[in-house]
């Protein structure tokens, strides 16, 4: 096998092309899934938004979210504030159109940020924005509420009785940041007592699930804003759409591409080949022409290179292709931030090489017969012409 191969030489710059373009089609093959993956998940499930990083929020949406989180400067260094006041009347026209909420009240947008960047943002803003959105719940507000009740001056009781209780949450962190000078600590111990159960029950919660509600609230926040999120869901539907179109269109043309350089190197092997048997044989002496049939003769440099040739051909698109495929779908599960079940893609590809090579064991003596019953049909062939 290596003395056939070894004639690929001639052409080594189609094979190297060939390598590269099965990386490619691989890398396409396995990108196909994840956009499938987002416009299921995050395109119709999600409303299109991502992450719990909102684009924009209003500045009153914001306080609220900062009350449950001592990450106030990291998520505030991510925003730009946009008001009447610090914008010119273009922009403020292209942000009013974009965010009618503008012309009524201040808002922060997000800023032009890494990926890695906003990632992070979304685990600082995901538990903040769940507990706003379960404050929605009257049953919920009602038990946090009656909590809060429990730790307020009796003096403020009748002045907030109808308070729910997201106000009493902002009045008792104002009156402890009033009387403490170690602002942080207080309002975080104070929040997580008023919350009471809930605060415990969103730390058992699986970030998977924090993320949905987080985004639900987002997604009600975008609304108050004035984003139809109906458009905004479809826009993401059509790009991610678009984007997949495109890579399925780069796994065609590379697939299409490999396909027409194999057949051009194995068909270059096979002339390669049939020339050097051909020349070999004439060399022959008498004597070495009897140690061979003519029929076997004949099948040599007939229907054993016809086969070689085919091997070749389907050596770069599918064995090749497929180790290729095989690891780098198991680094990019390594990659991801889940990879917990990694070890069941290496068991399948262990197991996947273990069964090729038993079935090539079992194939190889299977298909030297099949040559020696060739060259017998050869023979009989022959003697009946």
């Amino acid at each position: 096998m290596l003395k056939i191969l070894k004639n690929l030489k001639l052409s080594w710059i189609s094979v190297v092309i060939i390598v590269l373009f099965l990386g490619l089609q691989a890398a396409a093959d396995l990108k196909l899934p994840d956009y499938t993956s987002k416009i299921v998940n995050v395109g119709i499930q999600q409303g299109g938004i991502e992450n719990s990083s909102p684009e924009v929020v209003r500045k009153k949406t914001m306080d609220n979210i900062l009350l449950f989180t001592q990450d106030d400067n990291e998520i505030l260094e991510n925003y730009t504030l946009l008001s009447k006041n610090n914008l010119d009347s273009k922009e403020y026209d292209k942000y009013v159109k974009k965010y009618p909420a503008l012309e009524n009240e201040e808002i922060y947008i997000l800023k032009n940020i890494k990926r890695e960047q906003e990632e992070n943002l979304s685990s600082k803003m995901a538990k903040p924005l769940m507990i706003l959105e379960n404050l929605k719940n009257e049953e919920i507000d009602k038990q946090v509420r009656k909590a809060i009740f429990n730790q307020m001056p009796e003096t403020l009781k009748a002045q907030y009785q109808d308070a729910n209780a997201l106000e009493l949450i902002k009045v008792m962190v104002n009156m402890q940041v009033t009387k403490s000078s170690s602002t942080a600590k207080t309002e975080e111990n104070s929040v997580n007592k008023m919350l009471g159960e809930q605060t415990s029950k969103i730390e058992q919660m699986p970030e998977s699930l924090i993320e949905q509600s987080a985004i639900q609230a987002i997604k009600n926040e975008y609304r108050e804003i004035g984003i139809n999120t109906d458009d905004y869901q479809n826009r993401y539907i059509v790009y991610s759409g678009l984007q997949m179109l495109l890579v399925a269109f780069i796994s065609m043309a590379t697939g299409i591409t490999i396909m027409l350089l194999s057949s051009r190197v194995a068909a270059r092997l096979g002339k390669t080949v049939r020339e050097k048997i051909f020349k070999k044989v004439l060399s022959f002496s008498t004597s070495e022409f009897k140690e061979f049939s003519t029929a076997s003769l004949i099948t040599r440099s007939t229907n054993d290179i016809q086969q070689i040739q085919m091997l070749i051909s389907m050596l770069f698109r599918v064995v090749v292709y497929a180790p290729i495929i095989g690891i780098g779908g198991f680094f990019k599960v390594l990659a991801s931030s889940d990879n917990s079940m990694a070890w069941i893609i290496g068991v399948a590809i262990g197991a996947i090489l273990l069964i090729v090579l038993i079935l090539f064991g079992i194939a190889m003596p299977k298909f030297k017969k099949l040559q020696e019953l060739i060259d017998k049909l050869n023979l009989v062939a022959r003697e009946m012409l």
